[in-house]
């Protein structure tokens, strides 16, 4: 993402967001875990929303510079999931929307 594209949005500050779907106690339990990751992506003009819990399967995005960003596959896989997974002990899965 280019400096202009990054000024122009917003950096993701001023995305619309909705309540996750999914069960409301698996849902605050992502967003426990989410909450202790958003200030390591914020540090990068960065952020994770969570989109759904789906029985065992947790819908993400990132959003803002993250959302473009070429190192986004990295973060998920490298930083995102592995938190999830140690905090989650029913998660099996995790997808994301870049």
């Amino acid at each position: 993402m280019s400096w202009l594209e990054r000024l122009t949005s917003g950096w993701g500050l001023f995305e619309a967001r909705s309540e996750p779907r999914g069960d409301g106690g698996r849902v605050r339990e992502v967003q426990a875990v989410l909450e202790v990751l958003a200030p390591l992506l914020a540090a990068d003009g960065g952020s994770v929303q969570l989109l759904a819990v789906e029985g065992e399967v947790v819908e993400l995005r990132l959003s803002g510079a993250c959302a473009r960003c070429h190192s986004a596959e990295s973060t998920m896989s490298g930083l995102v999931e592995p938190r999830l997974r140690a905090s989650l002990p029913w998660l099996q899965g995790v997808r994301w929307k870049a």
